[in-house]
Parts: structure tokens; sequence; C-alpha cells
């Protein structure tokens, strides 16, 4: 069964507060401290959900995953083209892990994304964290550092990513074509 995404409501507060605190513990077991040590803030993923920005994904009724999904990121990316929606504070329910639920979740949030007229979806993660930088390369996204003109946030040294949606990738690919068409014609 494939996962759906839906927007949070306060209702699923104690919910999405699991599946992110356990995320936190599974982090810092792994050395990864982008997250810190402690439980999320409530209030400050309260006033997220009241805002639109989480999304809760789930398999018929069960929660499988979470993403807050913002519009912009001055915090971690300085002030960009409104061409992008922003993956925070993602992570997969505890027991679901290694089933791909994780990609599949990403893969809606960029149709997401595209519904809002935009282009990439994008993230900055811990630049010190290998795995994580291999997990969202495996996932379509790459490398966008250079949209960073000066670190934003020094004190978290990131890599920056960013997967173009399927719509934009179809019309590159079709101009590439038309202008090898064009080069190469009799």
């Amino acid at each position: 069964m494939e996962p759906q995404l839906r927007k949070a409501s306060v209702d699923d507060l104690a919910i999405i507060l699991t599946i992110l605190n356990d995320g936190t513990r599974s982090k810092v077991r792994r050395g990864d401290l982008a997250w810190g040590m402690s439980d999320h803030n409530p209030e400050a993923i309260k006033e997220m959900i009241a805002k639109g920005l989480f999304y809760l994904a789930h398999i018929d009724s069960s929660p499988v995953g979470v993403s807050a999904l913002t519009w912009q990121d001055d915090h971690m990316w300085g002030n960009q083209p409104a061409d992008a929606g922003y993956i925070q504070r993602f992570a997969v329910a505890a027991g679901y892990s290694g089933q791909n639920i994780g990609g599949k979740i990403l893969d809606l949030a960029l149709k997401v994304v595209e519904q809002q007229g935009r282009t990439y979806l994008r993230i900055a993660v811990p630049s010190g964290n290998p795995k994580l930088r291999s997990y969202y390369e495996n996932h379509g996204f790459t490398r966008a550092d250079q949209r960073i003109t000066s670190p934003i946030h020094p004190s978290y040294p990131a890599a920056y990513y960013e997967r173009c949606s399927t719509s934009q990738r179809t019309e590159v690919k079709l101009d590439q074509k038309n202008i090898f068409k064009k080069l190469f014609r009799k």
C-alpha cells in the first residue's frame, strides 16, 4: 500500500511529536545532533501546524511519517526566488524505516510543490553526515550549494540539496532533445 499525504491538524499534534521525538532519539544514537538532544517544543510544532506547514503521511489509518513543508527558508537558504518548497522536520515513524516510506513521502511532497507552481523541493542537511547526504542523492536530489553565497547559519555546516519537479525535468529533456535535433539536422 502506498502512503498518502495530508495537511496535519492540531488533533495530530501527539502523533507528530511522537514521530519527531523518536526521530530525534534515533539521530542522537547515530551521532547526528542536527535536531539537538531534547524533544521538540510542542508549542512550536503546534504553531507550524496552525500555519498549515505540517503534513502527515499515512497508510490506511496508520501514521508513517511527518514533514513540514515551507515556502521560504530564510534561516538556512537565505532570500531565494519563490520557486521552491523546503522540507523541514522530516521523519519516518518507528517501525517503517527501510521500506522506502521516506522516499515515497518525498515524492508526495514534490507533488505538493508542483501543485503550488514551484520547481524545486529543497533541504539542508548536515554536511558531515555522508549517509544522510547519500540518502537524498539516492532519492533524486542534487547539490545546490551554488545557490548559497555564504553560510547562512554558520554554527550548522550544511549541504544544500534540491530536487527538480517531474514536469520541469521533462521540459528540460524536451529542450535538450530539440537542441540536439537542431544541431544535427541535415
